[in-house]
C-alpha cells in the first residue's frame, strides 16, 4: 500500500472534479442570458472552491513531506517514497508556476491601468465636471465617441460629441449602464478573469470563466439600467451610442424580448 496523505489526495481529486464538472454545468447560454447575476456568483464560487482545494491539497502534501524530513520518518516501501517525492515536487512546481503567473499578470494589469490613466489624464484636465443620473461625470473633448466607466476615479467619462448628439433620455440610459459597472465593481471581476487566464491559460475552464464574466457583467448593467429608465430606452441607447460594439445586437434583442 502506498503511504501517502489520503486527505491531500482526496482534496486533489476533488479539485480536478470541480475543474472538469463546474464549467460543463455553468457554461449554459440560456442561464447566462436569463440569470447573469446568478451565473457570476456560481462561477466565482466554483473558482474560489477550486483554488481552495488546490492550495489545500498541495499544501498538505508539502507539509507531510516536511514533517517526515523533520522527524526522520522512514516510509514503508520504495513505491511510497517515489510517489511521495513526485507528488511533493509536482506540488512545489505547481505552486511556483501559479505564483509566478499571478505576479506577472499583476504587473501587466498595473501597466495597463497606468496606460489608461496616461491616455485619460490629458482629457480629464480639460474636462467639464457635472452630475448626470445622480453620478459624477466628466465631459471631455475628443474626436472619438466615448462613454465609459472609469473605476480608478469612480466616475464616468463621456465625450462632448455624444452629449450634443444623443437625446437626453438615451444619454441617461447609457450613463445608468456605466454607473452599474461602478456600483457592482465589475472591473474587479474583469481583473479576476485576467488572473484566472494568466494562472491557467491552457485550461479551457479559465477561458470560459473569463468569457462568461465579460458577457454577464454587460447583461447585469443592462438590467440595472433598465429597471431605472426602461428596457426600450436602454435598447435604443445601446443602438445609438454603441452601434459597433460586439454583441450589442444580441443584447438589444434580449432587452426587447422581455418588454
Amino acid at each position: 500500500m502506498i503511504d501517502l496523505p489520503i486527505v491531500a489526495l482526496s482534496l486533489l481529486v476533488a479539485y480536478m472534479a470541480v475543474t472538469v464538472v463546474a464549467p460543463r454545468l455553468l457554461d449554459n447560454a440560456r442561464n447566462l442570458v436569463n440569470y447573469p447575476q446568478l451565473t457570476i456568483g456560481l462561477w466565482l464560487f466554483s473558482l474560489a472552491l477550486s483554488i481552495g482545494l488546490l492550495w489545500a491539497s498541495t499544501g498538505l502534501i508539502i507539509a507531510e513531506w516536511i514533517r517526515r524530513i523533520q522527524y526522520g520518518e522512514e516510509v514503508e516501501n520504495w513505491a511510497s517514497s517515489v510517489a511521495g517525492s513526485i507528488l511533493t515536487w509536482l506540488s512545489l512546481a505547481a505552486l511556483g508556476v501559479i505564483l509566478f503567473r499571478f505576479g506577472d499578470a499583476g504587473i501587466k494589469m498595473a501597466n495597463e491601468r497606468a496606460d489608461q490613466i496616461g491616455k485619460l489624464a490629458p482629457l480629464l484636465r480639460g474636462a467639464r465636471q457635472t452630475r448626470m443620473a445622480d453620478h459624477h461625470v466628466y465631459i471631455v473633448d475628443s474626436p472619438e465617441r466615448i462613454l465609459a466607466a472609469v473605476p480608478f476615479a469612480n466616475s464616468i467619462v463621456v465625450s462632448r460629441n455624444i452629449v450634443d448628439s444623443v437625446p437626453q433620455a438615451l444619454l441617461r440610459a447609457g450613463i445608468e449602464h456605466e454607473r452599474a459597472h461602478l456600483i457592482f465593481r465589475h472591473s474587479v471581476l474583469v481583473n479576476i478573469g485576467q488572473l484566472a487566464v494568466s494562472a491557467a491559460g491552457g485550461i479551457k475552464a479559465s477561458r470560459r470563466f473569463t468569457q462568461s464574466i465579460r458577457i454577464a457583467i454587460e447583461l447585469v448593467a443592462d438590467d440595472w439600467a433598465a429597471r431605472r429608465v426602461g428596457r426600450e430606452s436602454v435598447a435604443r441607447a445601446l443602438e445609438t451610442i454603441y452601434p459597433e460594439t460586439k454583441g450589442v445586437a444580441e443584447r438589444v434583442a434580449r432587452l426587447r424580448l422581455n418588454l
